[in-house]
């Protein structure tokens, strides 16, 4: 049996809530260390995060509300997003050679945008060759 081993890294990223910013990221959790990029430029503060490992959310709280995973993370995050300033997440990851994938998540104020390697590819086949192609998956 193989397990999942991924990688998740985050870009640079503003908030207007330190504080709730702050309570959010104690919550998330990884299968391996946890990197804090957080960073100040002219008085601006930046986050960012990654992990050599898949990265979740918890609360601890068992208050009978649904307040683990990584979705309510990027739903509490969204709140306290800019207008104009995207958060991004991407992991890659893999089960030794049985498999090789991707994703990645875009947030906005407004919108959360999921993208997934596997899809991307498909859908580009499908663009470049037809939908009644044979082409075969990277996946055994």
């Amino acid at each position: 049996m193989a397990d999942y081993i991924a990688t998740a890294r985050t870009n640079y990223f503003r908030v207007t809530d330190e504080q709730k910013y702050q309570k959010l990221f104690k919550g998330l959790v990884s299968d391996n260390q946890l990197f804090d990029f957080t960073k100040e430029e002219n008085g601006v503060v930046f986050h960012a995060f990654g992990s050599y490992g898949w990265i979740s959310y918890e609360t601890g709280q068992d208050d009978g509300e649904s307040n683990d995973g990584f979705d309510f993370f990027l739903e509490e995050l969204q709140q306290i997003l800019p207008d104009d300033e995207a958060f991004v997440y991407q992991e890659i990851g893999h089960e030794k050679l049985r498999y090789v994938t991707g994703g990645a998540v875009v947030v906005t104020s407004k919108v959360i945008k999921q993208l997934g390697l596997d899809t991307l590819v498909k859908d580009t086949i499908e663009t470049l060759l037809g939908s009644g192609n044979t082409v075969s998956g990277c996946s055994y």
